[in-house]
């Protein structure tokens, strides 16, 4: 597994997120907790081999599951505390609606419990909210950092100007931002029309040295491509033996400050998605890639 480093934060190329239907209903908004324990047996797993195979940064939120994804993970953890496990990356984030200075360090503490440890490496902002001021919940992530109960801060689902004000106001600065980034589409980040990810919030972070962490590396993109450039994608697959999903992650990992999360509890899967971070393609297939999603995309 290769690793970027950006302003001193460094993460494996490849992570696993956690928001998935095998630890939550996804019938409920952001799911409720899954009281099958074969399923939990299943996805604690699958976070296992991850592990394993070098997908080291482990991505969750307090709202996955109403917390049930952070106690699964902190099951995962308490099984290879027989091994060495010091370079795993822990990521978790609080929910919108504690965003207010009390609520945020309350949440973070109750996500330290469930995850079973005294301290997580990346402390995030999951989705901003209009009614609560930026500036007070990142009163309250600086004091964490203060305190060494987290390394990092980040932010996520957010458009340009709050990670702007974020960074501004934070003390210790703003680490990462998580948002989904793909290459279709390129610009937006799901049907937030504000968030445009390529030609605004990208820019930004490689040249304020902020980690993008991509998730949702690929999702609907293969279906919504035209047959003709589809079959281009599949040419570049097969010259390196590659997969379509292998090859959509690879372009991410070209790009500047860049790195990916996936949420995956299929075995075979995730072996595919963690060999992604190997993968590199030649100059002009980036660049051909960056060509047939822009025209299918972009209008360019």
């Amino acid at each position: 597994m290769r690793y970027k480093t950006v302003s001193g934060l460094t993460l494996p190329q490849v992570g696993i997120g956690t928001y998935m239907g095998k630890c939550c209903d996804v019938n409920t908004p952001y799911g409720e907790p899954s009281l099958d324990e074969n399923r939990d047996r299943n996805y604690r797993d699958a976070l296992q081999l991850a592990i394993s195979l070098g997908a080291k940064h482990l991505d969750t939120s307090e709202i996955y599951g109403s917390g049930h994804s952070e106690k699964l993970i902190g099951e995962a953890l308490f099984e290879l505390r027989s091994e060495d496990f010091r370079d795993l990356f822990v990521s978790t984030k609080v929910g919108c609606g504690n965003l207010n200075y009390a609520d945020v360090l309350s949440s973070c503490r109750s996500s330290l419990d469930r995850l079973g440890v005294e301290d997580v490496d990346l402390y995030s902002i999951h989705r901003p909210n209009k009614d609560v001021p930026i500036g007070e919940t990142i009163r309250a992530m600086d004091e964490l950092v203060d305190s060494e109960i987290i390394s990092y801060l980040g932010i996520g689902n957010a458009n340009l100007d709050l990670i702007k004000q974020a960074n501004e106001l934070s003390r210790h600065g703003i680490s990462a931002v998580q948002i989904q980034y793909n290459f279709i589409p390129r610009d937006l980040c799901g049907q937030d029309q504000r968030v445009k990810v390529e030609s605004e919030i990208l820019p930004y972070c490689q040249e304020n040295g902020i980690l993008v962490i991509a998730h949702n590396p690929f999702d609907r993109e293969f279906e919504l491509m035209n047959p003709a450039n589809l079959e281009l994608l599949e040419q570049i697959a097969d010259k390196h033996d590659a997969s379509k999903a292998q090859v959509a992650i690879s372009w991410l990992l070209s790009k500047a400050n860049v790195v990916s999360i996936f949420e995956s509890t299929n075995l075979d899967d995730i072996r595919e998605n963690v060999a992604a971070a190997d993968l590199e393609l030649d100059d002009d297939e980036y660049a051909l890639i960056d060509q047939i999603s822009g025209i299918n995309h972009l209008g360019k």
